[in-house]
């Protein structure tokens, strides 16, 4: 089997499923799960730093709530998100005209909407394939 990111011939022992049927080597999931990608909304007032791993956990197939919510209480997360304004995150997340005013007054539940976003938005992100085809 080889490493979908290196392409080094390895052992299917001395490999880690990253999602999305994605299968690499110990070396590369150690570097890739220590790499990082920046998310700004569009006004920029927002700005999330995000783990691979949690990028990989809030997009796969499927009802992602529950990744959503595990990954929100990351501590590198939460150092992100405590000071986010309500508002502020609100009028983010209207310009998406996915949700109506009701929708968006719970401010816990915006912040799983933000955190959905952002890891989509960087999992579609020209750098983030790029790095999952391992060029």
């Amino acid at each position: 089997m080889n490493c979908g990111n290196c392409g080094k011939k390895v052992d299917e022992r001395q490999t880690a499923n990253l999602g999305r049927n994605r299968i690499v080597c110990f070396n590369c999931e150690e570097k890739l799960s220590e790499k990082k990608y920046w998310w700004s909304s569009s006004s920029g007032l927002i700005e999330l730093e995000l783990k691979v791993s949690t990028i990989d956990a809030c997009t796969s197939s499927g009802e992602c709530l529950t990744a959503v919510q595990l990954e929100l209480e990351e501590e590198y997360i939460q150092d992100q998100v405590k000071d986010i304004d309500p508002e502020l995150l609100r009028r983010e997340l209207s310009e998406y005209a996915c949700w109506d005013e009701y929708d968006l007054t719970n401010h816990e539940e915006n912040l799983e909407k933000l955190l959905w976003i952002a890891s989509g938005d960087v999992y579609d992100s020209e750098e983030y394939l790029e790095t999952l085809e391992g060029r």
